[in-house]
């Protein structure tokens, strides 16, 4: 069996995750995370717990780089945390790598993202450059200022001690500004 993490099952209190890190959520949907992937591999057998984070993607309009694209291009500034760090995972690169994990028969948990920790805002801002739309329209703020109603890590990077199998962020973000 195949079951989707998340980043959330972390609290940030670490510079970066690797597999073999404990999980401690800070809110629901990462507790809820942490109690699948326990239960799952609690049964024994050949399953695959991935942890991935910050799903990006042309394909779906309801993600944090299509809403940034959106907002500048109608001109608008965005706002997006400063002090939150995330792997942003494009999603491409994901169906792709986790296709390879399955063919391959891999088991445990692994970590899926495109392998760099950036701010959401630093993000945005590399997002806007590909794009070629103004960075400068990107405003960095505090998280807790942006109405988020779940407490969320400071820093969630998710590192692999089981091999990168995912292309570096600025290739995913080029590719991703190309086909949006």
């Amino acid at each position: 069996s195949v079951t989707m993490s998340s980043d959330l099952v972390f609290d940030g209190t670490k510079p970066a995750y690797v597999e073999s890190d404990h999980a401690r959520p800070l809110n629901v949907y990462g507790m809820s995370k942490a109690a699948a992937e326990a239960d799952i591999l609690a049964l024994g057998g050949a399953h695959l717990v991935v942890r991935t984070a910050a799903f990006f993607s042309e394909h779906d309009r309801h993600n944090f780089a299509a809403h940034t694209i959106a907002a500048l291009r109608r001109g608008e500034t965005f706002a997006a945390a400063e002090d939150q760090i995330v792997s942003p995972t494009y999603v491409p690169d994901l169906c792709s790598a986790l296709l390879d994990l399955v063919i391959d028969g891999a088991t445990g948990i692994w970590h899926l993202s495109n392998g760099e920790g950036v701010s959401w805002a630093d993000f945005a801002r590399r997002l806007a450059i590909a794009c070629g739309l103004a960075p400068e329209r990107v405003q960095g703020a505090p998280g807790a200022t942006l109405d988020w109603k779940a407490r969320r890590p400071a820093a969630a990077i998710l590192r692999s001690e089981r091999g990168a199998l995912m292309p570096p962020l600025q290739s995913a973000i080029e590719r991703f500004a190309m086909a949006i």
